[in-house]
C-alpha cells in the first residue's frame, strides 16, 4: 500500500539549517546554525541532504526547538486527517436567510407542491401549469394557497404566470428551496452619488433637481444617477427631511419643518401672558413731515387667552417709543401683565424696558422675555395677527400696495393715485 505523500512530509525526521534558522532555541540565519550545531555537536547525528548540504536529526536538537517543530506536526497532521465538516449548501443558506426572504421562499415552495399533484394527475407539465392558472383565474384554489400567491410575487398580485413557474421549477430543481429565496436588499451602502447630490440640493439658491443633476454632468461627476426619478427616489426616501432641507431653507424655515409641541393655553386667563411684535404696514401713508408716502410701522401686543389685540401704535420706524404706546394702551385697557414676550429687535431689547429700576419692566412690574433668534414660531400668535388682521385692514385702502412692495404695477397705480390727491 502506497504511503500518504502528506504523512511522509509531516513525518519529518531530518532538517537543513535553513529549516531550522528563526525557530526556538537556534539562531535566525542558517550560516549561525551550522556554526552552533558545531559548537555543541549535533555532528554525530548528520546526513547529506539531497543537494549535497547537511541535515540534522530532530533528536539532536535543542528541547525547545523539538517542542516548536512537533507542535507544528500535530497542527499540520490535524489539518490532514480531520477533512473539515461540511453541511449540503441548501442548508447552510436556509439558515442564513432573514424572516422575509423564508417567507418568500414557503410561498413559492407552497405553490410548487401544488403544482407537481396537479402535473401528477394532468400527466404533464404544460397541462398542470394550464391547470393551476385556471383555477387561479376561477378562484378555485384552496384559500391557505390563495393567501399565498400574494407573498410569493412580492406584492399584491395574484395572477401566476406560465413562465413564472417554469422559472421557479427550474430554480428548485438546481439549488433547492433556498433558491427560491429572493437575494438580501443590500441597505448598508449609499450610492457613490449620493453625498454629492444632497451637498448641491441643500445650497440656498434652492435650485431644482433638473439643474442640480445638470450642474453634475456639466462638472463632469461619475458616477451619476441612472435618472431623475431615481435621484428623487433617494432624497425622498433616503435622507431625512429636515437634513435635506438644512442650508437650503433659513433657519426659521427649518424650524417649522422639525419635531415642536405646541403650548397649551386653556388654562391660561386674559392679561397673564402678551405678546408683541413690529411690522411693517402695507397700504402707503403720507409722511406727517415731508407730506411723501412711506409705509409706517405698526407695533401691537396681543393677549395670548383671549387672541385679542389690546395695544397698538403707529410709528415711522420700529423703536422703544413704539413699543411703550403700544403698552401704555395695553394696561389702560386691562391692567398690568404678569409676562410680556417680544422678539430681539432693537424697539424692545433695550434699557428703556429691561433697565435696572428705571426699565418699564420694573416699572409696571411685569417678567419680560425674549424668543430666541430666528424663530418666529415662538411668537406665532402675533405673526399670524399680521396674516389675518393687519394685512386684511390693509386691503380695504386705496394705498394697499401689496406684500412687502413687491407688486411693481400695483405700487405704480398707487403712487400716481397719491400725486393726483
Amino acid at each position: 500500500m502506497e504511503e500518504h505523500p502528506a504523512r511522509l512530509e509531516l513525518e519529518k525526521q531530518w532538517f537543513t539549517a535553513a529549516d531550522l534558522a528563526g525557530l526556538p532555541g537556534v539562531p535566525g540565519t542558517a550560516r549561525n546554525v551550522t556554526s552552533k550545531a558545531k559548537r555543541e555537536g549535533w555532528l554525530f547525528q548528520m546526513r547529506k541532504g539531497r543537494g549535497g548540504g547537511r541535515e540534522y536529526a530532530l533528536t539532536t536538537l535543542p528541547p525547545e526547538t523539538r517542542q516548536a517543530i512537533l507542535k507544528q506536526q500535530v497542527k499540520e497532521q490535524a489539518l490532514v486527517e480531520s477533512p473539515p465538516i461540511t453541511t449540503p449548501l441548501e442548508q447552510q443558506t436556509v439558515f442564513q436567510l432573514k424572516d422575509w426572504q423564508r417567507t418568500v421562499m414557503d410561498a413559492k415552495l407552497a405553490i410548487l407542491r401544488y403544482l407537481d399533484r396537479l402535473i401528477t394527475e394532468e400527466g404533464g407539465v404544460n397541462q398542470g401549469i394550464a391547470m393551476l392558472e385556471q383555477l387561479t383565474t376561477d378562484g378555485m384554489l384552496p384559500k391557505r394557497l390563495r393567501s399565498r400567491i400574494p407573498e410569493a410575487l412580492g406584492g399584491n398580485k395574484t395572477d401566476l404566470k406560465t413562465r413564472t413557474l417554469k422559472r421557479w421549477r427550474k430554480q428548485y430543481q438546481e439549488g433547492g428551496a433556498a433558491a427560491l429565496a429572493p437575494a438580501p436588499r443590500d441597505r448598508s451602502g449609499e450610492p457613490a452619488w449620493g453625498a454629492e447630490l444632497v451637498k448641491r440640493y441643500r445650497q440656498p439658491t434652492r435650485l431644482p433637481l433638473t439643474d442640480v443633476l445638470r450642474e453634475m454632468d456639466d462638472d463632469g461627476f461619475t458616477p451619476m444617477p441612472k435618472s431623475y426619478d431615481q435621484a428623487l427616489r433617494y432624497l425622498k426616501n433616503k435622507v431625512g427631511t429636515v437634513e435635506l432641507h438644512r442650508g437650503r431653507v433659513s433657519h426659521g424655515e427649518l424650524t417649522a419643518i422639525k419635531p415642536h409641541a405646541r403650548r397649551d393655553i386653556s388654562d391660561l386667563v386674559p392679561m397673564q401672558i402678551l405678546a408683541g411684535d413690529g411690522h411693517s404696514s402695507y397700504a402707503l401713508a403720507a409722511h406727517p413731515e415731508t407730506g411723501k408716502p412711506y409705509l409706517p410701522e405698526i407695533t401691537q401686543i396681543v393677549d395670548i387667552a383671549t387672541r385679542k389685540t389690546i395695544g397698538i401704535d403707529f410709528s415711522m420706524t420700529e423703536n422703544h417709543i413704539a413699543v411703550c404706546g403700544a403698552l401704555q394702551m395695553a394696561t389702560r385697557v386691562g391692567g398690568r401683565p404678569a409676562i410680556l414676550q417680544w422678539d430681539r429687535g432693537r424697539g424692545a431689547k433695550n434699557k428703556v424696558m429691561e433697565g435696572d429700576i428705571t426699565g418699564m419692566s420694573d416699572r409696571v412690574g411685569f417678567a419680560f422675555y425674549h424668543a430666541r433668534a430666528y424663530t418666529p414660531q415662538a411668537n406665532g400668535v402675533v405673526e399670524r395677527n399680521h396674516q389675518t388682521v393687519l394685512i386684511p385692514a390693509a386691503k380695504t385702502l386705496s394705498s394697499y400696495i401689496g406684500r412687502r412692495s413687491k407688486n411693481p404695477d400695483l405700487l405704480r397705480e398707487v403712487k400716481k393715485k397719491i400725486r393726483k390727491g
